[in-house]
């Protein structure tokens, strides 16, 4: 498995081990298990998160959500012609939604590695297709399209409700 899909799954391990429902009442949401991971006072003032927790999964979880939107959005959005497009929207996806919180050492690995870690155009979109249900690019790109409709609205609240609870960790890793 790659560092990548390593990270995430960590990240989601994290959350499963903070999710503890009160029985009586059964699921949370995510406010409310992001206010009563914080009212044990484990996270400091400032968006100082403990790592691991259920707000720094769910923090690295929404940073790499919001990497794949601004991938799949730019991508999307590229000219058919361009075979560079998945490489250059995985640079600029990088720069924009995690580049920020990594220190000098990720992001040199990431300059250094991402770009020669993605695939032409035409390869990137097939790896994408379903092999149970085929499509036409065009189909592709428009689920592409359909899909960061659905995540922007999603991850800016996500945001937001992170800011307002001031678990919106700063850091660099």
């Amino acid at each position: 498995m790659a560092a990548p899909a390593r990270y995430f799954e960590a990240n989601i391990q994290s959350v499963r081990e903070g999710w503890r429902p009160d029985k009586t009442t059964g699921e949370m949401t995510m406010r409310e298990l992001l206010e009563a991971e914080a009212r044990t006072g484990i996270h400091k003032a400032g968006g100082v998160l403990k790592d691991p927790s259920a707000a720094c999964g769910l923090l690295w979880l929404r940073r790499t959500i919001a990497f794949h939107s601004t991938l799949f959005g730019d991508v999307a959005a590229s000219d058919p012609n361009d075979t560079l497009s998945p490489r250059n929207a995985a640079l600029h996806a990088y720069a924009v939604e995690l580049e920020p919180f990594h220190g000098s050492l990720l992001r040199r690995v990431y300059r250094f590695g991402l770009p020669r870690g993605m695939l032409p155009r035409a390869a990137f979109l097939a790896r994408l297709r379903s092999t149970t249900a085929p499509c036409e690019d065009e189909t592709l790109l428009q689920g592409m399209r359909d899909l960061v409709a659905e995540w922007r609205p999603l991850l800016e609240e996500w945001r937001r409700l992170f800011v307002e609870l001031d678990l919106e960790d700063p850091r660099k890793v």
